[in-house]
């Protein structure tokens, strides 16, 4: 476990072509929180964050982020961008109790941003509030307010979005105010859960490109190409279930 009880009034970190970038680059196996960032910046390619870049089974609690900025430029590998105010990427781990306003950016071409977490795998995001903005180029896809894409998250849980601006350009697809796209297959033959939303607010929130301003969760997982990659799920594939009223 890991403490950090002072706060950082300046961090930057510029590497166009950096891979997990942030005040953590990298973390395993860990549980980091209890610190405030503010006036942050990162610039990097994939898996870059504020906070932390990449978390692997990990909890990100009690994180706040002041006024972070993170950019993300298009290189070779930029594709899956995995790009957040608190996490980048995050697989099989927790975000509880984290607060964040951020400007994100991603170049054309480029997956996965969120004001909280930016590709998050089998991560559940808890009492989590996001403010800011995701601005995003041509043919991005998994743009959200709490996260880009929350495949395979156990849950959602009490997290608000409040004073948020989802912006995409031409061909843009899976943009969510809460995240972009979330669920996956059956548990049983995949072990990749249902996601549950529960509690969930999403306030004056702007999505420009998208279908609705309603628009809650952008898509489930599941989609005919993905099932021509992966094949046909067991019994029938998994979207998300939503078991409050989101006002």
């Amino acid at each position: 476990a890991f403490l950090l009880t002072r706060s950082s009034d300046l961090l930057v970190f510029r590497q166009p072509e950096g891979i997990a970038l942030g005040l953590f680059g990298c973390i395993a196996n860990a549980s980091i929180g209890n610190f405030t960032l503010e006036n942050a910046t990162v610039e990097g390619t994939v898996m870059a964050a504020d906070a932390v870049g990449y978390s692997f089974r990990s909890t990100v609690y009690n994180v706040t982020l002041i006024n972070g900025s993170v950019t993300t430029h298009h290189t070779e590998i930029s594709r899956e961008g995995m790009v957040g105010g608190i996490v980048g990427a995050g697989l099989g781990g927790r975000i509880i109790e984290c607060n964040a306003k951020a400007d994100i950016v991603i170049p054309d071409g480029t997956a996965n941003a969120g004001i909280i977490g930016g590709g998050l795998e089998k991560t559940s995001v808890i009492d989590c509030t996001a403010a800011g903005s995701v601005t995003a180029g041509n043919n991005c896809y998994g743009i959200g307010g709490c996260s880009g894409c929350g495949f395979g998250a156990e849950e959602f849980t009490n997290c608000k979005v409040i004073n948020v601006v989802l912006t995409a350009g031409e061909n843009a697809a899976w943009i969510g105010s809460i995240t972009g796209y979330a669920g996956g297959y059956e548990e049983q033959k995949y072990d990749i859960p249902v996601t549950v939303f529960t509690g969930c607010i999403a306030e004056h929130v702007t999505i420009i490109r998208a279908a609705t301003e309603e628009d809650l969760i952008g898509d489930s997982y599941y989609s005919e190409e993905a099932e021509t990659v992966y094949g046909v799920p067991y019994d029938s594939p998994t979207v998300y279930v939503i078991q409050k009223s989101i006002e």
